[in-house]
């Protein structure tokens, strides 16, 4: 992918940070790859969903291959909420990574036609 044209934008509440922002200076949230994540970067985006989706099978694992006579009711529970959220965030990404996609292909749509209807003078 071209170098991201799109602002930095806060993947938590989706507002652009200021251009003069140091990677060291941005905050950080659960399963990050890039500390700056541009709108229209849709690969880190879906490389943060497949680490998400490991996480859960881990703990999915642990859940069924663990004897569960061990485990505390309040623990097991805790750890289907924890699986209940991770999903609601690899589906959160998930949806970050199909709108940046659609928006980088709208994007090189509109600059094909812009290049055609120069070349047709239009």
């Amino acid at each position: 992918m071209a170098e991201a044209k799109s602002p930095i934008t806060c993947v938590t509440c989706q507002r652009e940070f200021p251009d003069d922002l140091k990677a060291d200076d941005a905050s950080r949230y659960f399963a990050q790859y890039s500390l700056l994540p541009k709108t229209d970067d849709a690969f880190d985006f879906a490389t943060e969903v497949q680490s998400l989706c490991e996480y859960i099978k881990a703990i999915s694992d642990v859940l069924r291959y663990r004897d569960h006579k061990e485990i505390e009711e309040k623990t097991y529970n805790t750890i289907f909420g924890l699986v209940g959220e991770l999903s609601e965030e690899a589906s959160r990404r998930t949806e970050l990574t199909i709108e940046t996609a659609r928006a980088v292909l709208d994007r090189e749509y509109r600059a094909e036609q812009a290049t055609q209807a120069r070349k047709a003078g239009v």
